[in-house]
């Protein structure tokens, strides 16, 4: 093979390489779920009561949304009249630890007022949540603010 030949030939390798590398660099795998901007879209629609009369499209759409964003775990913190996590998975029976970090006593709120547990300010309380529907959705409020602080998601 000639030196011409032999140098076209290289040349050639080196395009297909480069192109290769700049194709796999367009490629980016996707963000993690954590870092999606969409979830604080989310959360802030979970915020919205569906209200009694939803369609039942509309409470798929909602059930789906909120079993997406549910976190296991045992513990509620409140700060600012705001629920974290935004949705917990909880268990029937199961206590749950409510942090309170404001600065003035609270009442968590459940069933539109007809269970209120007290959580003192700047303190930490253990919950038993009587959720005596057994599994779906159980908002809870706080006695500050009108809507929703968080969401308790049962799956039994």
């Amino acid at each position: 093979m000639s030196n011409t030949k032999l140098f076209f030939v290289i040349i050639l390798a080196l395009a297909v390489i480069v192109f290769v590398f700049i194709s796999l660099g367009s490629l980016k795998p996707p963000a993690p779920e954590s870092l999606q901007s969409s979830n604080y879209a989310d959360e802030q629609k979970l915020m919205q009561d569906i209200g009694p009369n939803a369609t039942p499209e509309k409470q798929q759409e909602y059930f789906l949304l909120a079993k997406r964003l549910a976190k296991e775990g045992d513990s509620i913190t409140i700060k600012d009249c705001k629920g974290s996590p935004t949705v917990l998975k909880a268990t029937p029976g199961k206590m749950v630890t409510v942090t309170n970090q404001d600065g003035e006593d609270h009442q968590v709120i459940l069933e539109s007022g007809k269970y209120k547990y007290a959580v003192a300010a700047n303190s930490t309380a253990e919950v038993k949540f009587d959720l005596f529907r057994g599994k779906g959705f159980y908002s809870y409020g706080c006695d500050r603010v009108a809507g929703p602080a968080g969401i308790l998601f049962v799956e039994e």
